[in-house]
């Protein structure tokens, strides 16, 4: 399995933990091509060193971004591990125009469950901390999370300039059925809005329907509802979701995404399309269709993403991700096509090449993996990433014309 690294930053709030490991990525080096025009226009290695358990200890990233020989960006990495590989601690530096530095800090329970997190930025290596990011953690007995509290200093005063606070509810069989979350949007203490979360599950632990009420002025009035509906079919595959919103909670929807899935005989993913309607007139206005291709052994070789903005049934953006593999499985290549106004042409590319040392096994953490009744709800999130992309493009070209 090859997930890269904002698949499995998505893939964090899903459940099911899946651990696996990999030969060590020694060289990855990204090609940028901006304009189409089939020359690189900047290039990114990244040289990684593991220690004898397979843990990432130093990486160093070297961007040469006019590709004239010379690096103009390098940020070096520096990772402590304890003896049951849990990051401790990560401290990044950047050298370049802008020079700056990261440092993470980690601990954990004696069951590895990470109990805080605080990253401290110095954006100007001056030695002054410009931000702080603090998340603390906290588990039942069985090891399941709970409670979730940021907190982030934004001007690194020492004070919270921003704090929520996330509360999940299980039932007996483990499924997220209540979350609610607070949000104290200035760190004065005081709650300035609020959301709670039901979910409804069938027996075998498919989500049915969730509803989403956000209070966003603490008035004790709902200003905002929505609700996800879901099908599934024998297998546990969501074929089927639909989400309506009702943006001021007056009892009107006032938009509805329907996105519908199909299979193969393996249950993987083949495709997956969602249509917004986004005032209720009963025309589609936004189509995105996702698709996938697999090889013989199951592993997904493509994905074409196509982004319809107006409804006409004409793409207006294409972007394409091809993957190569070695014998082992391994993910040697990655290519992106980007065609971002639907007129044929690739408009820019992105290629990224692996380099594997066979004698290093990479130990990475377990992460949660979807079941695959929650690949639909994984897609949906992606294609909500997309529309929102979609929405920023469209909005830096109004303001342009303007």
């Amino acid at each position: 399995m090859h997930l890269n690294p904002i698949v499995l930053l998505v893939l964090f709030f899903y459940s099911s933990s899946l651990s696996f490991s990999q030969p060590c990525i020694s060289l990855q080096e990204i090609d940028r091509d901006g304009d189409g025009d089939g020359i690189i226009d900047s290039r990114t290695i990244t040289t990684n060193t593991f220690d004898s358990d397979g843990n990432l200890i130093f990486s160093i990233v070297e961007t040469d971004s006019d590709v004239d020989g010379t690096i103009d960006f390098i940020t070096t990495t520096t990772n402590t591990f304890d003896s049951a590989g849990n990051l401790l601690l990560s401290i990044s530096k950047t050298d370049g125009v802008i020079d700056g530095k990261t440092t993470i800090t980690n601990t954990f329970d004696s069951e590895g469950n990470l109990l805080t997190s605080i990253t401290e930025i110095d954006r100007d290596l001056d030695g002054t901390t410009d931000l702080v990011n603090t998340r603390a953690n906290s588990y039942n007995s069985d090891g399941t999370l709970y409670s979730s509290i940021l907190e982030i200093d934004f001007n690194g005063d020492g004070m919270s300039d921003f704090v929520q606070t996330i509360t999940d509810i299980y039932d007996n069989e483990g499924n997220l059925v209540n979350r609610t979350t607070v949000v104290d949007n200035d760190g004065d203490g005081a709650v300035d809005r609020i959301s709670i979360a039901n979910s409804f599950f069938d027996n075998q632990g498919n989500l049915l329907m969730s509803i989403s009420e956000d209070d966003n002025d603490l008035d004790g009035t709902i200003d905002s509802k929505l609700t996800r509906t879901n099908t599934f079919d024998s297998e546990g595959n969501l074929i089927v979701s639909i989400a309506e919103r009702d943006n001021d909670a007056d009892g009107v929807i006032d938009e509805i995404r329907t996105t519908t899935n199909t299979f193969d005989s393996e249950r993987n993913l083949l495709t997956s399309i969602n249509e917004t309607d986004n005032d209720l007139d009963g025309t589609i206005d936004l189509i995105i269709t996702l698709t996938y291709s697999y090889n013989r052994d199951g592993t997904l070789e493509s994905t074409i993403a196509e982004i319809d903005s107006d409804g006409d049934r004409i793409s207006d953006f294409l972007q394409t991700i091809t993957n190569i593999y070695d014998n082992n499985g391994n993910l040697l290549t990655e290519t992106i096509e980007v065609d971002s106004n639907g007129d044929g042409e690739v408009d820019r590319f992105t290629r990224t090449t692996n380099t594997f040392d066979d004698s290093c096994i990479e130990s990475i953490d377990p992460i949660p993996i979807p079941t695959l009744g929650q690949w639909g709800l994984f897609h949906l999130f992606l294609i909500l990433c997309i529309s929102g992309l979609v929405a920023l493009r469209s909005f830096k070209s109004e303001s342009i014309v303007a």
